[in-house]
């Protein structure tokens, strides 16, 4: 007796609406003369085993990747700036040495608050908010009920 025959078996039953479904396990198995019931089987098995490959249409799988791609390109962006930012520090500062006054408290506090007009200013024209007129004001200022995304390191 072999193996199979001593592991009990398991009565299932398949109703198909789709008769080209149906035919499929049919010619298959009258192909591989076997019958029907082991070829539904090795059918599921071959299923179950594999990982299914997704539709190329697929809308979600597009989107998935589009947004990988997306993030790559914004990673390499994204280092290019920060190394930008640091060379023009380093230039910065080598051109521009400290002042015994820079360490006053509020001569920091003056140059915070330039900073973080800086920093609005950039953030309203990045957005579309903003457009400058010739005095250097903008037209449109980023709205007060905006929480901000950057603030000052505490």
């Amino acid at each position: 007796m072999g193996r199979r025959d001593m592991t009990p078996t398991t009565r299932v039953q398949v109703y198909f609406e789709d008769s080209r479904v149906a035919q499929a396990p049919a010619e298959e198995s009258a192909a591989a003369g076997a019958s029907l019931s082991r070829t539904a089987e090795r059918i599921i098995t071959r299923g179950l085993s594999r990982r299914l490959a997704g539709d190329p249409e697929d809308r979600l799988l597009a989107v998935e990747r589009a947004i990988r791609d997306h993030g790559r390109a914004m990673a390499r962006d994204m280092t290019f700036v920060q190394e930008l930012m640091a060379q023009f520090a380093r230039e910065l500062f080598t051109v521009l040495p400290e002042r015994p006054g820079d360490r006053d408290p509020l001569y920091q506090a003056a140059v915070e608050a330039r900073v973080q007009r800086f920093i609005d200013a950039t953030v309203a024209q990045i957005i579309g908010a903003g457009v400058r007129t010739s005095t250097g004001e903008t037209s449109a200022p980023v709205t007060a009920d905006e929480p901000r995304t950057f603030q000052a390191a505490e």
